[in-house]
């Protein structure tokens, strides 16, 4: 009787195991684009862990153990794109991940900065390169800042075969605006409600707002190179 129980209980912490295995993921993310008011400036090309699990996801190193810099709660998925919000290296943020986990764009909410990343595939880091309270890894080292990169980019002299395609943006399809609603505060209590057409929503709903796109900066398109 006792050597089934034990047997119970070791099946038990088996199938937790491959639970947990089966329900989070860990990515490796590159750094290409930063866009701030609208500008578009090369990213530093460094690296963040990503582990998702059901519930959110958060800065790891390449075993999926957090680094420190805060959880984000998984939000809902909208048009393709999962939300998440939460801490971050950068303070509260939102990130913006395609339903594949190919491309993650970071929006941070106490400035007009997004930080674009995409998947990478293999890699010879073991941990993220933003990690707060480490001040070793405060200062990207390149060996071509981003500044020669673009003037590189001007000139023609990008990777041979390489071009920039432009594709509208998938998150607001092109309006430039942000699909979530933004709701002003209400100081009848509810007791009065104005209703009107939303043309980015479709429908008729309470008096609400669309601010500017987080994943294109209101442009409707993004660009990369392939």
């Amino acid at each position: 009787m006792l050597q089934r129980k034990h047997f119970f209980i070791f099946l038990l912490c088996y199938f937790l195991f491959v639970f947990n295995i089966g329900y989070s993921q860990t990515y490796y993310y590159k750094q290409i684009k930063v866009i701030q008011e609208q500008i578009e400036k090369v990213g530093n090309e460094t690296g963040q862990f990503i582990t998702f699990n059901p519930k959110g996801c958060y800065d790891s190193d390449k075993e999926g153990i957090s680094v420190g810099n805060g959880f984000l709660k998984y939000i809902k998925t909208e048009n393709n794109i999962r939300i998440y919000k939460g801490d971050s290296f950068w303070g509260e943020a939102y990130y913006y991940v395609s339903t594949d986990f190919k491309r993650i764009n970071i929006s941070l909410q106490n400035e007009v900065k997004i930080y674009v990343y995409t998947k990478e595939y293999s890699t010879n880091r073991t941990t993220s390169y933003y990690v707060k309270n480490n001040t070793i890894n405060t200062i990207p080292i390149t060996t071509t800042s981003p500044l020669e990169t673009i003037s590189n980019i001007s000139n023609g002299q990008e990777m041979e075969h390489s071009k920039l395609v432009r594709t509208t943006c998938s998150f607001c399809k092109g309006t430039g605006l942000n699909p979530l609603k933004t709701y002003g505060p209400d100081y009848t209590g509810g007791s009065v409600i104005t209703l009107q057409y939303c043309e980015i929503c479709g429908k008729m709903d309470k008096y609400h707002q669309h601010e500017t796109c987080p994943s294109c900066g209101g442009k409707g398109y993004t660009e990369s190179y392939k």
